[in-house]
């Protein structure tokens, strides 16, 4: 009670409180086992304050980044009073709304709105809570109003940092992600780089929360980390995809303000021009992206090409977008100058293979199988020359000896995604002895293994896998938590290299160590079906989709139902793909989602004939090629 006030008018009703989590959904579910306790008012003079009190029910509590909201409106419709609590309190908060005058005279309707959380924050949903008020008096129970369920808070943290008289730094990183955590400890977190970031609004989203979705749809974002800087419009004035440096992205930083400041910031390209004529190679390569991200189909003259062409510097994005718009001249270009320069093999192997892919698209299957060939000689030499731990040994680029004393584990990535890339150019014994050396590599990057034979392939690859477990046991569960997008990475070589057998048990420590996670889950049913074991692959399915989100519902409900047909339940398969189709097509769609639309039509046309004749499904339907695991 507030000292001063006459004695209050209370009014004495039960709070009320649903438990209906059986029959609801679980977003539903949480809100409808909160507790909304009936208003009190106090009166002073014809003058009263209605005080409200909101508890979440058990294992729930208030989600600490949306304040509980009070409206009040009259018959109408009109607002006339809100206010809210400066945050939401764990357990429970209150909320104090001064009345109008004379209100005790007036009907009118209070609306209490929040957010409510598990106490895991695995998911959330906004609630509603509206009661009429009439005479002065607050009577009946504030009923919770029916709310289409949800995932995750209805907010933008874009949004809400646009506006705020500075340029916006967005950081979509995921905890899987290895050159995410790099970035956050080496420069987002770094004292060393503070006052530079603090000339911008930083945001940073978690790629796998769905409070991310809206703009990750938005800004199409699909790699992790992608670092962008928005102006104050929310306009796009630089794009970088993964993690670089701390002392490069610090240099792009400073040129994006730079050019903010100047009068060519509306002109992208300009910018372009002027710093590729004066050697700054890569900050015209920026100013490029940018340009494609301002236009769709933007491209540049001839002259600004061959500019940009004879720089040192990361061209692969670029690549990728031009294919995207159809300009894939140009991005053949590019791609092949990205290859000529670029610092490790591994990023060689990628770029080639870009520029590979898009010639073969063009028809120009010649100069494809030239370029795979002058590519596929240059990385095994430079592979096969030396150990990437030998640091006794200068590789021919000093930059890399650095990185060997600082980042081994990361160069032995690069050169499995060499061997990866090499792999695939290839056929036969050598195809599998390059897997082996891929495998081989990932397995001493992830288990910190600092001497590894070489040239022995996949034998080599299972020693270092079968490691005796006195040695491994003390932390393995951790190395493979903190190393999740090593892992996939691993299984995946090991799956191509046909070693179901090494990859299962690594695969089933993951899925005990992320229960919840769509990808391990999805990964589980993915090695079942491709040893044609469709009944033990229908369950982690089901969980996969369970856990899915997005897309991947798409890519969940696709594989749930393969499993099934190899299980011969083709009638549930249809049933599935079905409601798979169903859903709308969002708005704003990913780039796989026609893709799988596709697909799932027609598996959809092979599950009701399997269902007509009563049988299963052959040997393609069950097969996970298009679907990845």
């Amino acid at each position: 009670m507030h000292r001063g006030y006459d004695t209050p008018c209370v009014a004495s009703f039960r709070a009320l409180i649903i438990t209906a989590g059986l029959l609801l959904s679980p977003s539903w579910a949480l809100a409808s086992q909160l507790s909304v306790a009936p208003p009190s008012i106090e009166w002073r003079r014809g003058v009263g304050v209605l005080q409200v009190s909101v508890r979440p029910g058990a294992n729930t509590h208030l989600a600490p980044q949306v304040p509980v909201r009070c409206l009040l409106d009259d018959q109408g419709g009109h607002v006339v009073r809100w206010s809210a609590s400066s945050a939401a309190g764990r357990s429970r908060t209150q909320v104090k709304l001064p009345l109008p005058p004379r209100s005790h005279q007036s009907v009118w309707t209070l609306e209490v709105r929040g957010a409510v959380c598990n106490d895991d924050e695995s998911i959330c949903a906004p609630f509603v809570a509206a009661g009429p008020i009439a005479g002065g008096v607050a009577f009946g129970s504030l009923l919770i109003e029916d709310q289409q369920p949800t995932v995750g808070l209805e907010r933008d943290p874009v949004e809400e940092a646009l506006g705020k008289h500075k340029l916006v730094l967005v950081d979509f990183s995921a905890i899987w992600c290895p050159p995410c955590d790099r970035l956050r400890d080496e420069f987002l977190q770094s004292p060393r780089w503070a006052d530079l970031l603090d000339s911008f609004e930083l945001v940073v989203l978690d790629a796998d929360d769905p409070s991310s979705f809206q703009a990750k749809d938005r800004y199409r974002v699909g790699g992790y980390p992608t670092l962008l800087v928005l102006s104050q419009e929310g306009q796009v004035l630089d794009r970088m995809v993964g993690f670089d440096g701390a002392s490069r992205t610090a240099a792009r930083l400073r040129r994006v303000l730079v050019a903010a400041r100047s009068d060519e910031a509306g002109d992208p390209l300009r910018i372009a021009r002027r710093l590729a004529a004066s050697g700054d190679g890569e900050g015209a390569w920026h100013q490029v992206q940018v340009a494609l991200d301002l236009v769709p189909g933007a491209s540049v003259d001839q002259v600004a090409v061959s500019e940009l062409a004879k720089a040192d510097y990361e061209l692969l994005a670029l690549g990728v977008d031009l294919s995207r718009q159809r300009t894939r001249g140009l991005s053949i270009l590019l791609a092949r100058a990205a290859a000529e320069t670029a610092p490790r093999p591994g990023l060689a192997a990628g770029h080639a293979d870009v520029a590979v892919q898009l010639l073969e698209e063009l028809g120009r299957v010649d100069e494809a199988t030239s370029l795979r060939a002058e590519y596929g000689q240059r990385i095994q030499a430079a592979v096969g020359a030396r150990s990437p731990l030998d640091v006794t040994v200068a590789p021919d680029r000093g930059s890399l000896v650095g990185e060997v004393l600082l980042h081994p584990q990361e160069v032995q990535t690069d050169y499995a995604q060499a061997a990866w890339y090499l792999a695939q150019w290839s056929g036969g014994d050598q195809r599998k002895a390059l897997l082996g050396e891929a495998a081989l590599r990932l397995a001493a990057s992830l288990f910190s293994v600092r001497s590894v034979p070489r040239g022995e392939g996949l034998s080599a690859a299972n020693r270092v896998l079968s490691l005796p477990e006195d040695l491994l046991q003390p932390d393995l569960r951790s190395r493979l938590h903190d190393a999740e997008g090593t892992v996939h990475d691993l299984l995946t070589v090991l799956a191509k290299a046909d070693l179901p057998e090494v990859a299962e048990p690594i695969g089933d420590t993951m899925v005990e160590l992320f229960p919840t996670s769509f990808s391990w889950h999805f990964r589980r049913a993915g090695f079942r079906l491709d040893q044609r074991d469709g009944e033990d692959a229908v369950p982690p399915a089901r969980l996969a989709l369970k856990y899915s989100y997005g897309d991947n519902r798409l890519r969940a409900s696709l594989r749930l139902a393969r499993a099934l047909l190899v299980a011969d339940l083709a009638a549930e398969a249809v049933v599935v793909v079905e409601a798979a189709l169903g859903q709308p097509v969002p708005q704003q769609e990913q780039v796989r989602t026609h893709r799988y639309r596709l697909q799932l039509s027609e598996l959809l046309v092979t599950a009701r004939t399997s269902a007509v004749l009563g049988g299963g499904a052959g040997s393609e339907t069950g097969s996970t090629q298009g679907d990845a695991h």
